[in-house]
């Protein structure tokens, strides 16, 4: 059984791992525009059952928490941004987001939040 490889294709993927490597490599080294505290990753990591110091892995789960916050504000943004264009009700341009938007998107992604009961 023979295979063709094309080198070209062959250059560009091992380019696009060369660049991903250096790229986990400065994110994991460097504090490169994190915005969530080493200090409150690791206690949350420790809290979770996985004591670890290895700085690599702390800022690449803050890198990851990062990332899914910020997924999770977007499509709620998105989600509100389509009802205003619906209802075309709000007469300005401010969107302003609701938390039961939010907790929609969240409760989407798998993560249950239930509003705890005013005394």
């Amino acid at each position: 059984m023979h295979y063709k490889i094309n080198i070209s294709q062959l250059k560009t993927k091992d380019q696009k791992l060369l660049e991903k490597k250096q790229l986990l490599h400065n994110i994991t080294n460097e504090n490169c525009g994190l915005i969530i505290p080493d200090a409150l990753i690791s206690n949350s990591l420790t809290n979770a059952g996985s004591d670890t110091r290895d700085m690599r892995i702390i800022r690449l789960v803050s890198l990851l928490t990062q990332k899914f916050a910020d997924d999770v504000l977007k499509e709620t943004f998105e989600n509100t941004q389509m009802k205003m264009t619906e209802s075309k009700k709000n007469k300005s341009n401010k969107i302003s987001l609701k938390l039961d938007e939010l907790f929609s998107v969240l409760q989407e992604k798998g993560i249950d939040v239930t509003k705890i009961p005013r005394k």
